[in-house]
């Protein structure tokens, strides 16, 4: 981004201030740092290998805390370390406590914690409470009998007199809910893949034992943690079937059902609560919670509600959905910040596919990414920035043998091919992988087309999709109205998105142009200057000009 260019006959020249301009921080709900704060997503596997095995590492990632700390995030979100059977690529937990060999050891994580904590960067580690891997010990116990100690810690059912499934529930993964396991003569449950079996949270047994893992990373120095599909932690014990839902167009037969007895129950909450008050005694630790639901909004908040509950979740990418554009993000942050909860927000993770294309297809031109970027920061609540956001990084293309995702390789190339989320980290654009290691095959090869979007390049650009995060951030980090204030949105022309926050003593808006063709607006009284803004906007005689995909923050 550069300075904002007006004409001079119609308004007067803007010269936002640059990133150094901006307050760095503010102290306004210090007690509570974690409200409007930024967390930068790392998948660990593709950020930085640094041992050179084709692997992402923790070494890699302390290697890359001052590029982080540079963006001026408040922490990261790190994806899962724990050792893993590695089918779901570290979600499928072998062993909570143990650290996955491919990132390193327990020393490494020690040693990340410090470094991180000494950039002023919170680490809140990713938690996967509603399943394990079949491999893990615990399973493995369950599965041997039906009368051990951990017999009843997983989901289990009789199959019915055809020896088909005990309901009608289905996988997210495809299929049904349920394998069969020879050696119990039962169906044990799973959300996702076969090697992934649900854990029993109703059982108390169970409870204390993923409450001893949190305490586990606890005494580690995490500030806190990410639950992975928290909204699945317990089911209807009942089994009953899900009624169907009313949806006549659907990706997943999942969809085809409402989400009534397989997941979202009133009786989590208790649980939920325990896991509170964990948080809460060990120094006021952050939760955030990711949900899966055929009621997003409404589960959402529910799990972040009142202030027994987790601090915040988050449901919906924000930019999917119908168009125009300016009408769906007004919806979208209406719906999610009219409320008390403090909901998180999000243009991109290693589930989706990555907000550029997601959002503007193969069109993601610099300056529309810029502008949706701008839209995360206004927005009230919390906020995940990706890995490569602050690039623009646009969704990867692999050939299906280069695929290592098993949701991928089993719809290639329909559904989301999640592997293209997840391409190793472009940290120069003329060296083999693109700096992701010294040159060993990645686990991933590193995509041809985030060459020209490369870290080493956009730092050497003041106008780069990295130059303007870091400004975008530097505003919000500096704004108490961006971080805490209230929100209201509204649409001109079905174009023009404005994104209006107050608190105490100040008000900051975002007018957003989410078109190609230019667009005029009226300027609030006293707003003669923008506090930051795209090239070319002007600003004068009570009026706003914006060019195509143009923003401008104004301060009053």
């Amino acid at each position: 981004m550069t300075r904002a260019a007006g004409n001079s006959k119609e308004s007067r020249n803007t010269d936002p201030p640059g990133i150094d301009a901006v307050p760095a921080r503010n102290d306004i709900g210090a007690g509570e740092w974690w409200r409007g704060a930024t967390l930068y997503q790392v998948y660990p596997l593709s950020f930085r290998d640094a041992d050179n095995d084709g692997w992402g590492d923790l070494q890699g990632l302390i290697e890359g805390l001052d590029y982080i700390a540079g963006l001026g995030v408040d922490g990261i979100w790190l994806c899962p370390v724990h050792l893993s059977a590695m089918e779901d690529h570290g979600y499928d937990a072998i062993d909570q406590k143990k650290i996955n060999p491919h990132l390193g050891t327990q020393s490494d994580f020690e040693e990340l914690v410090r470094a991180a904590h000494g950039r002023g960067l919170k680490i809140i580690l990713d938690q996967v409470w509603t399943y394990t891997s079949h491999l893990h010990e615990w399973f493995i116990e369950s599965r041997s009998s039906r009368d051990n100690p951990k017999a009843d810690w997983y989901l289990w059912a009789d199959a019915k007199r055809d020896g088909t499934e005990p309901n009608n529930w289905r996988s997210l993964f495809g299929g049904p809910a349920w394998e069969w396991c020879p050696s119990r003569r039962q169906y044990y449950m799973t959300h996702f893949l076969p090697g992934m079996p649900h854990l029993r949270a109703q059982h108390p047994d169970v409870q204390s034992a993923l409450l001893d893992v949190g305490k586990h990373w606890i005494d580690k120095g995490v500030d806190g943690f990410r639950f992975d599909v928290a909204n699945f932690l317990m089911v209807d014990d009942a089994l009953r079937d899900n009624p169907p839902s009313e949806a006549d167009d659907y990706e997943f037969p999942l969809w085809a059902q409402r989400m009534v007895y397989d997941g979202s129950r009133e009786e989590s909450f208790e649980f939920v609560e325990r896991i509170r008050k964990l948080l809460d005694e060990a120094g006021g630790l952050y939760s955030v919670a990711e949900i899966s639901s055929d009621k997003p909004l409404a589960d959402a908040l529910a799990y972040c509600s009142g202030n027994r509950r987790f601090h915040s979740s988050y449901a919906t990418q924000l930019g999917s959905g119908e168009r125009p554009l300016a009408k769906t993000l007004m919806r979208q942050l209406q719906a999610m910040g009219g409320s008390d909860a403090w909901l998180t927000h999000f243009l991109s993770n290693h589930d989706y596919v990555r907000g550029p294309t997601n959002i503007f297809g193969k069109k993601a031109e610099a300056a529309k990414w810029q502008a949706a970027l701008a839209v995360l920061i206004a927005a009230r609540g919390n906020l995940h920035v990706y890995q490569g956001d602050e690039l623009g990084l646009p969704h990867a293309e692999l050939p299906k043998d280069e695929v290592r995702d098993p949701l991928s390789i089993r719809y290639f190339p329909q559904g989301v091919q999640r592997d293209g989320a997840r391409t190793p980290f472009p940290w120069k654009s003329a060296v083999p992988n693109l700096g992701f290691n010294a040159g060993t095959q990645p686990w991933l090869n590193a995509s041809p087309a985030h060459g020209a979007l490369a870290r080493d390049l956009q730092e050497a650009d003041a106008g780069s999709t990295l130059q303007v995060f870091r400004r975008l951030m530097a505003l919000r980090q500096g704004s108490a109205a961006l971080r805490h204030g209230d929100m209201h949105v509204s649409v001109v022309a079905n174009r023009l998105l404005i994104i209006e926050r107050r608190t105490h003593g100040e008000s900051m808006k975002l007018v957003v142009n989410l078109d190609d063709a230019p667009r005029d607006t009226t300027a609030e009284a006293g707003a003669s200057q923008a506090a930051l803004a795209s090239p070319g906007i002007g600003l004068g005689n009570g009026r706003l000009r914006l060019p195509g995909w143009g923003f401008a923050f104004l301060s009053t």
